[in-house]
């Protein structure tokens, strides 16, 4: 409730509009007034049916968050060099946020259908659970490095507990321990795709994630207990497949913003 209240004030702190007709006014403090359909935009989905109680106290929370903010301009802190900073670094991230919302999340997602035809063509892949070892570097290059001296007979725990930069595998060798099954969604879809073709003792390629590149080992594989359906996964897989899709879709919207724009970079002068 209280972040639905918190957009309901954003129009406030963005700019100035027309005065809405008064027939259209749920609430007013001095000359900022919250309209019908303000309110009803900022409601997400599963909620247009709250309670009249309900809608009371949303109503109630944008007056009281209207009020101070209406204090705090009066004051003054808006022109705090500090508050200003803040503000600023507030509108970038809100704005960046909807963007993401809009041009990602909203328009890549995968179909029921979709997952059906994902899991058909990989059916076999669905019947077994394999057990993982990884090794994490930082860059490309030292993935590749890593993955050259295990095709050329280097021992994958060995190498794990000397080079990777994952704290709680590496003591074990790079061992996650646990199965996995397929479509679980406990996993990423790139790093399933990666794994699950390969043999017990197989090593996957170098896999880019957000902390890094894994390089990984099925340690072990073994039927699962009964056949798996569609939908036994359907669920898990779906996710997985939206989280992949909108992963990629982030990933081609910064390389061509990047392409378009001056980007530089300068991390050692932190140090």
């Amino acid at each position: 409730m209280r972040q639905i209240a918190l957009i309901l004030v954003l129009a406030a702190i963005f700019g100035c509009r027309k005065q809405p007709a008064a027939d259209q006014v749920v609430a007013r403090v001095n000359q900022e007034a919250l309209t019908v359909q303000e309110f009803r935009d900022a409601l997400p989905q599963g909620l247009a049916d709250i309670p009249a109680s309900g809608k009371e106290d949303l109503v109630r929370q944008w007056i009281n968050g209207e009020l101070m903010y209406q204090e705090a301009k009066r004051q003054g802190l808006h022109r705090d060099p500090k508050m200003a900073k803040q503000l600023k670094d507030f509108e970038k991230d809100f704005l960046a946020n909807q963007l993401i919302q809009r041009e990602i999340i909203e328009k890549n997602s995968a179909t029921e259908a979709e997952a059906r035809a994902y899991f058909d063509q990989r059916q076999d892949e669905f019947q077994v659970e394999i057990r993982l070892a990884q090794i994490l570097l930082a860059g490309k290059e030292e993935a590749d490095q890593a993955k050259a001296k295990l095709d050329q007979g280097a021992d994958f725990a060995r190498l794990a507990r000397e080079v990777s930069g994952d704290s709680l595998s590496r003591a074990r060798g790079g061992d996650l321990v646990a199965y996995f099954p397929r479509g679980s969604g406990n996993i990423p879809l790139d790093v399933e795709e990666a794994v699950f073709t390969l043999k017990a003792g197989g090593i996957s390629q170098p896999v880019k994630r957000p902390d890094g590149y894994r390089v990984f080992k099925v340690t072990d594989r073994r039927p699962v207990l009964e056949r798996v359906k569609f939908e036994d996964v359907r669920e898990g897989l779906l996710y997985a497949m939206n989280m992949e899709r909108k992963k990629k879709a982030y990933e081609e919207m910064v390389d061509r913003l990047r392409a378009g724009a001056k980007v530089e970079s300068h991390p050692e002068r932190l140090d």
